[in-house]
């Protein structure tokens, strides 16, 4: 029985002896055979009673056999939470250490692949840097001698039109000279008529 029962049953008692003591005093007014009345009638009410206690004790009783029981239900069920709050832990705990393992591993193999991508481009890039070089060197290269050998053949026909100028320099200096002298002695032959006149 419950806590509300109990105190049903406790007002329901009350009523009853409210009840009887009512009647009591209007047997009383009354006559002798009320005597009987009322000695029956506490009979009536001292055997309530003692049922009441007797009701009482009995649900004390069912009431600590029940909060006894309902204790070690809560002992029991505590028990297996705290187990399943444990294993829970562990499993929470291994997954935890299953996802980091396994994203460490993705974390090394990513590394992995973009450092051998990065060896690669850099060995590509060297590669054509290298045939870049190459390339630069032979146009360079060609540029130079094309150039070197229009240079040479510049200086070579220009030290053979050197030559040709001077040599015709040269003879224009020995006509010029001869031309000189020539008029020369004709300056000198027409001062000398020029003279004698």
């Amino acid at each position: 029985m419950d806590s509300f029962s109990v105190i049903l049953l406790i007002l329901s008692g009350l009523a009853l002896l409210g009840v009887a003591v009512l009647l009591v005093l209007q047997f009383r007014k009354k006559d002798d055979g009320t005597v009987q009345a009322v000695s029956h009638l506490s009979q009536k009410l001292d055997t309530l009673q003692k049922t009441t206690a007797d009701e009482f004790a009995r649900n004390r009783m069912e009431l600590a056999g029940s909060l006894h029981e309902m204790g070690n239900k809560l002992e029991a069920m505590t028990k297996a939470n705290f187990e399943q709050r444990i294993v829970l832990t562990e499993t929470v705990t291994k997954s935890m250490q299953d996802i980091r393992d396994r994203t460490v591993e993705q974390n090394e193999k990513q590394s992995k692949a973009v450092e051998a991508a990065i060896l690669k481009m850099q060995e590509s890039n060297e590669k054509k840097l290298d045939e870049m070089r190459m390339t630069v060197d032979e146009k360079l290269t060609s540029t130079l001698t094309t150039r070197l050998n229009t240079s040479f053949k510049t200086v070579y026909l220009f030290g053979r039109n050197e030559r040709a100028v001077r040599r015709g320099d040269r003879q224009c200096r020995r006509a010029q000279s001869g031309a000189d002298e020539r008029k020369g002695t004709r300056h000198m032959g027409r001062s000398a008529v020029r003279g004698d006149s």
